[in-house]
């Protein structure tokens, strides 16, 4: 039997939405399942291995220290630390979408170190894992991409969210978009300066989205990258 191209469009959609009934049911099957720590890993944890593995990936783009609940610093955490084992682990609510839920390891770490009372060193004796390297961002895109684009817009600006007509994946996305987002040389003419200055009018990260605005390091790294030619 000779399919309509209507029938096909409806058969690779149901079989699309198939598939990913199948993958949420999986991810949410594996987020769901209770954690349980070794005692060592309880014992050995401290708030530089889950600030490292946890935090630095996965939160602190919105939980900076611009505001609200701030986990870049030891004391500020430990205040916020029973909303975090609700939020994250009770809840399930953070992260919030579209950012991607903690994956097994680092639910591991949370739990141990909560469970552990949230000590800055390990209880166990020892410093634990020393303090991680503060962040230098080049002038390049490779580091503009990790250190800035997935952290705090690439979450949205990617095909199939928020903002995917204008995805900011690909230096090509940035470089050929027809909305100028980089113009090479001209870091005052490209649209991705303009809207991270304070006071733009589509000011970039949205306050409604919770990412912290950018660091006048951030934003330096770009605009270096661009009065260089964007190469």
């Amino acid at each position: 039997m000779k399919l309509n191209k209507g029938s096909n469009l409806f058969i690779l959609g149901l079989v699309t939405l198939l598939i990913s009934s199948c993958n949420y049911k999986i991810e949410k099957e594996i987020n769901s399942d209770p954690i349980s720590v070794t005692d060592q890993l309880r014992r050995s944890v401290s708030y530089n291995q889950v600030k490292t593995e946890v935090f630095q990936s996965k939160c602190i783009s919105c939980h900076g220290n611009s505001g609200g609940v701030n986990l870049e610093s030891y004391s500020s955490t430990l205040q916020n630390l029973n909303g975090i084992k609700k939020s994250v682990l009770k809840s399930k609510t953070m992260p919030k979408a579209p950012f991607s839920a903690l994956d097994r390891r680092q639910l591991e770490v949370l739990t141990a170190w909560i469970e552990a009372g949230g000590p800055e060193k390990p209880i166990g004796g020892g410093d634990g894992e020393p303090e991680p390297e503060p962040t230098v961002i080049e002038p390049n895109f490779p580091s503009i991409k990790k250190h800035v684009l997935e952290m705090k817009c690439i979450s949205c600006h990617q095909v199939g969210q928020s903002a995917g007509r204008i995805p900011l994946v690909t230096k090509e996305d940035l470089l050929e978009s027809p909305m100028d987002i980089v113009v090479p040389g001209d870091p005052d003419e490209s649209g991705i300066m303009i809207v991270i200055q304070p006071g733009a009018r589509k000011f970039m990260p949205p306050a409604d989205s919770g990412i912290s605005p950018l660091t006048e390091e951030e934003k330096n790294a770009i605009r270096v990258w661009i009065q260089n030619g964007a190469p």
